[in-house]
């Protein structure tokens, strides 16, 4: 049983706002705390940080699959290359980010961030 409707291609499509979303909303957060007085980081922010990325590799991994199976014009490879080049970049930033915050976090009460 194939839970895709007819005109999908493949799950790629389905999935990948929900890491920009999720992302740039961490991102937004973040650093609507840091410029706040006091600065902090929330476990809240985290968590969002943990879950984009988590939909990012998620996202990533059916895209490079997609590739495989869509037809492309002959002009086409360049984009998805830039694409694929874009996602590969994105994905170990915020990987990066992601360990980098959690490490930086307290469960219990926000990190004071101010420099």
């Amino acid at each position: 049983m194939d839970l895709l409707p007819e005109w999908a291609p493949n799950l790629h499509p389905f999935l990948v706002h929900f890491p920009i979303a999720l992302l740039v909303t961490a991102v937004i957060i973040d650093w609507a705390g840091i410029l706040s007085r006091p600065a902090t980081r929330t476990p809240f922010t985290t968590a969002l940080y943990f879950a984009g990325t988590l939909t990012l590799v998620g996202t990533f991994l059916t895209g490079r699959d997609a590739a495989q199976t869509v037809l492309l014009p002959g002009m086409a490879h360049a984009v998805v290359e830039d694409h694929r080049a874009w996602a590969t970049g994105c994905l170990w930033v915020f990987v990066g980010v992601s360990v980098s915050v959690s490490l930086s976090v307290s469960v219990s009460a926000p990190v004071d961030l101010r420099v």
